[in-house]
C-alpha cells in the first residue's frame, strides 16, 4: 500500500491504530477455511473473513491489513479483532509474529484424500496454475505441509483444529473455539454471506456459502482419484504433520472420525 493512500485510509478510520488482537488461521487450501472465516467472521468481535493475500513481517504488516480491510468494510463497533488466513508459502508469516502476545495462531490440517481432487476442481478451467493438475496439487500441498510443520515447530502457542471438525463436529467444535477465543458471545453455525462472498480470490467460489450455514454433505470427485501409492505417501505425510500440530499445540480440536 502506498504512503499516501495509507494516511488516506487512517485519516478516515483512525480507530485502527488501537489495539485489536489477530487471529491467523494457517492451513493449506480446500480446507474449509472459507467456511471457518465466515463463521468467524460473522461474530460481533471479528473484522475479517477472507484471505487477504499479504505476509506477514513485522508489525508494520499487521497495521497493512487493518488498511487494507478498511478499504471494502467498515469496522464494527467495540470489535476486538482482525482475522485473516494465510493458506500458501509464498505469503511469508514470521515466527515472531506468530508468537506476539496480541496473535492468535491456529493451525488446521485436512486429509488428502478430500484436499487434492477439490485442489484440481477448484483449477479446472486454469490450465496454466500449478495445481490444474493432479502432480501439481501434491507438489502443493506437500510443500505446504512441510512449511506448516517446520512453522509450528517455532511457535510457543497456538491451536490445533482438524479442518473436517466444522463440518462433522459442528457445535462442539464452535463451544470449543469460543472459549479459546475467549469471546464472550458464542460462535453460531450461522452467517450472512459477505461483501466479497464468492467472488475475486477471496475463497470458496463455489456458491455454497450463499446458503449461510454450515453444509455436511461431501463434494465427490469421481473423476480424480489418487493411487494407492498416492495416497499411501499422502497419507503418511498428513499423519505425521497432524501428530506434530497436536503435541506441541496448547489446545486441540479434532473431528469426530479422530
Amino acid at each position: 500500500m502506498k504512503v499516501h493512500k495509507a494516511i488516506k485510509q487512517l485519516l478516515k478510520t483512525p480507530s485502527i491504530v488501537r489495539p485489536y488482537r489477530h487471529i491467523f488461521l494457517l492451513s493449506h487450501m480446500r480446507a474449509n477455511t472459507s467456511l471457518f472465516g465466515h463463521i468467524l467472521g460473522e461474530h460481533p468481535d471479528v473484522n475479517g473473513y477472507y484471505e487477504m493475500h499479504i505476509g506477514y513481517y513485522s508489525w508494520k504488516s499487521k497495521l497493512r491489513q487493518k488498511l487494507l480491510y478498511v478499504q471494502d468494510h467498515e469496522l464494527k463497533p467495540r470489535s476486538k479483532f482482525f482475522f485473516d488466513k494465510i493458506l500458501h508459502t509464498g505469503h511469508h508469516v514470521s515466527s515472531d509474529i506468530l508468537n506476539q502476545k496480541d496473535v492468535v495462531p491456529i493451525f488446521s490440517l485436512r486429509a488428502p484424500e478430500q484436499t487434492i481432487p477439490s485442489i484440481v476442481k477448484l483449477f479446472e478451467n486454469k490450465p496454466n496454475h500449478e495445481c490444474h493438475t493432479k502432480d501439481g496439487a501434491i507438489r502443493y500441498y506437500q510443500e505446504r505441509l512441510a512449511e506448516l510443520s517446520s512453522l509450528c515447530m517455532q511457535v510457543d502457542n497456538f491451536i490445533y483444529l482438524d479442518a473436517d471438525a466444522i463440518r462433522q463436529n459442528t457445535k462442539n467444535t464452535l463451544e470449543s473455539l469460543t472459549k479459546a477465543l475467549e469471546f464472550k458471545s458464542p460462535l453460531t453455525e450461522s452467517f450472512k454471506p459477505k461483501k466479497l462472498t464468492g467472488i475475486g480470490t477471496s475463497g470458496d467460489l463455489s456458491g455454497n456459502l450463499l446458503s449461510g450455514k454450515v453444509r455436511t454433505t461431501i463434494s465427490k470427485y469421481d473423476n480424480i482419484t489418487l493411487s494407492e501409492k498416492e495416497s499411501t505417501a499422502l497419507s503418511n505425510t498428513y499423519n505425521k504433520t497432524r501428530d506434530l500440530m497436536i503435541k506441541n499445540a496448547h489446545q486441540v480440536i479434532k473431528s469426530q472420525k479422530t
